[in-house]
């Protein structure tokens, strides 16, 4: 978003319409994410509710004209932010200031809230601090890699042959170790099988609704033999 001031334009009379500014101020404050701008100088120019919402601990620090520095400083002596952190948004800081549009987003735990951190550049010289509660993404993050690592610890205990592939080009996303001993550790599933045609006929009979019951193929076991097998995908 962006909003141009013309001071040509002269302001108009009191209660006949809103200033462009205080309409601007509006937009920031209704803003989820916390967002504080600083000019060339590091200088904090303007920051929103949410902003002095997600740092508490610094809130009633909050004003036009403190430093980065300063900011920075104060939040780590008042428990809001850690040491290493305020390096770290520090050194994002100078990246931005040597040239950088943007750096990459930091993510900060304060209590029992995740948060994350992006700083960017803006056209006057100064950065733009965006800063975004990812607490609840985070949690749905860890309980899908719990579930991955439930099912992981499912397949790596049993004893059938599981191999994950993609169809386009066959390469090998899991092997359950059973697979492995029976067929080896190719990266691609072609090698498992003893004839292009009969691959071809799989892939085939996979792609109109993805599921493949009790197709007989010859596959190449882990020792170079042949043998002839049932192939399933679903």
């Amino acid at each position: 978003m962006a909003v141009r001031f013309d001071p040509s334009v002269p302001e108009p009379a009191e209660g006949a319409a809103r200033r462009p500014a205080d309409m601007l101020a509006e937009v920031i404050d209704a803003l989820s994410e916390g967002l504080a701008i600083f000019d060339e100088n590091a200088g904090l120019l303007r920051f929103n509710r949410g902003f002095a919402e997600m740092n508490p601990s610094v809130a009633n620090l909050l004003a036009e004209g403190l430093g980065w520095s300063l900011l920075l400083r104060e939040w780590v002596l008042r428990g809001g932010l850690s040491a290493s952190d305020a390096e770290r948004l520090s050194f994002m800081e100078a990246r931005l200031a040597g040239g950088d549009w943007m750096v990459t987003p930091l993510e900060i735990e304060a209590g029992d809230r995740v948060t994350e951190i992006l700083l960017r550049s803006t056209a006057a010289g100064g950065f733009v601090l965006v800063q975004t509660d990812i607490t609840e993404r985070r949690a749905f993050e860890e309980t899908e890699r719990a579930a991955d690592q439930l099912v992981r610890k499912v397949l790596e205990s049993c004893p059938a042959n599981i191999i994950m592939s993609r169809v386009g080009d066959g390469e090998v996303i899991y092997r359950s170790p059973a697979a492995t001993e029976l067929l080896g550790s190719a990266e691609h599933t072609h090698a498992h099988f003893a004839s292009r045609a009969e691959r071809a006929d799989f892939i085939t009979a996979v792609l109109p609704d993805g599921r493949v019951d009790d197709m007989p193929v010859t596959g190449i076991r882990a020792d170079g033999g042949a043998s002839r097998a049932s192939c399933r995908h679903g």
